[in-house]
């Protein structure tokens, strides 16, 4: 049994230490924005440069497009306000809204990630008591003085 959780500890131990090392800082809402307008250009809306669409709408507001008005016009020739579209990734969403396809790379949207868990609190500090709670809590021992 000992065995057990001490191979456990080991591979938390691991887990930890590759997510630490990795040396990707995470990135500001800001940053990320960037990143998307990088990948995706907001583009004045023309009824003549974007014929190949099926509708005249934003799929996330529901609101027709107007002439001028800026947009997201995806590689899967989804067509978004760009406003729209921003706040959807903002979400830590890292696809199209209708397809699913791939708009941000998943390894950008966990850096984002990582930097609003840390704005809210809510990531895991990586310190031993967390991982005492946790590995004794999957013994099912409430008692976490044992470990000490």
């Amino acid at each position: 049994m000992a065995t057990i959780f001490s191979n456990l500890n080991t591979t938390i131990e691991s887990l930890i230490t590759t997510m630490t090392s990795s040396g990707a800082r995470p990135l500001n809402t800001a940053q990320f924005l960037s990143h998307v307008e990088e990948q995706n250009p907001a583009i004045p809306y023309s009824k003549r440069r974007v014929e190949e669409q099926e509708t005249a709408a934003c799929a996330v507001c529901l609101s027709e497009f107007t002439e001028g008005e800026s947009v997201r016009n995806l590689e899967c020739k989804h067509l978004f306000h760009n406003g729209c579209l921003d706040k959807w990734l903002q979400q830590c969403k890292s696809t199209c809204p209708l397809c699913r396809n791939k708009v941000v790379a998943d390894e950008v949207v966990a850096r984002y990630r990582q930097q609003k868990d840390d704005e809210n609190g809510t990531a895991f500090d990586r310190s031993h008591e967390e991982m005492v709670v946790l590995v004794s809590s999957l013994r099912g021992n409430n008692n976490f003085l044992g470990f000490w």
